[in-house]
């Protein structure tokens, strides 16, 4: 098991089925603020997503974002997350941990790991069907 990763997340990208006016932008916008470590939130209406920005604190829970995002009546189609992965340590199955949770990085190629990665987030539970998680289109 790696030690616990200096990976710095940069930002987090979501996108929302279900934006179809200012209005929801902001409800859910206000939403997604309210969680404690959220520093700020940019709504796009035109593309129908996101970005994060999260304060530095000990534990971030991906989790939260998206419930913040269903309990404002929408879903979620997809979270990614942009790491800094510059003097981190990934261990040879893709596994690293950050901010309390643990992650496995799919396809990882330790040879190529360049500084800064997106990473789309596989989590069949929460946001992303059993179709995609397979490779094919919704």
């Amino acid at each position: 098991m790696p030690e616990e990763s200096f990976a710095r997340l940069k930002w987090i990208d979501v996108g929302i089925n279900g934006l179809t006016c200012s209005l929801c932008t902001r409800s859910v916008d206000k939403s997604i603020s309210r969680i404690e470590f959220v520093d700020s939130v940019t709504m796009s209406l035109e593309n129908t997503d996101g970005r994060i920005y999260v304060k530095d604190v000990e534990a971030i829970n991906l989790k939260r974002i998206t419930k913040a995002i269903t309990d404002a009546g929408f879903s979620v189609r997809f979270v990614r997350l942009q790491f800094d992965f510059r003097d981190t340590q990934i261990d040879k199955d893709g596994f690293f941990s950050f901010k309390g949770q643990r992650y496995q990085w799919l396809q990882f190629k330790s040879n190529a790991l360049p500084n800064s990665v997106t990473l789309t987030l596989i989590d069949e539970g929460s946001f992303l069907r059993k179709k995609a998680i397979n490779g094919k289109r919704n």
